[in-house]
């Protein structure tokens, strides 16, 4: 069983900033200035809706690039732009406020790569036992 997302423009859109934070993240050129629109326009989508942005993160950031040094580097110099940090630090308490409780085990269900952008299909739920497993190993 599977459920297709109805709004598709959202959809596209998340899906292009996160396809253009990728291309210059995997190049062997070192990033440029005009790529911190792209990338402040991904997290952007993240803080705006922090699940369906760590999903594009995962399937077209982290899953298409190669683990060359130049993506490190490119992630570590984008980092540390003076536009970034905030929206770093913004995220990060957007995902503690919003899911003080669960966001380990929806980190581990997006990296595990469950969940698609486009569909959601059903997956096993979890016992007690499996949650407390994963909060403690992840």
């Amino acid at each position: 069983m599977t459920t297709t997302i109805n709004n598709q423009a959202q959809i596209n859109q998340i899906k292009l900033n996160a396809q253009r934070t990728r291309s210059f993240m995997d190049s062997r050129t070192i990033a440029s200035i005009y790529d911190v629109d792209f990338y402040k326009a991904h997290l952007e989508d993240c803080i705006q809706n922090p699940t369906r942005g760590k999903i594009a993160q995962q399937q077209f950031i982290v899953n298409a690039i190669d683990e060359s040094e130049g993506a490190w580097i490119n992630q570590q110099i984008m980092n540390r732009q003076p536009e970034i940090k905030p929206l770093l630090k913004k995220l990060d308490d957007t995902i503690k406020t919003l899911y003080p409780r669960t966001s380990k085990i929806r980190d581990y269900i997006i990296k595990s790569g469950r969940l698609k952008l486009e569909t959601v299909t059903k997956c096993q739920h979890y016992n007690w036992f499996d949650k407390l497993r994963i909060i403690l190993h992840h």
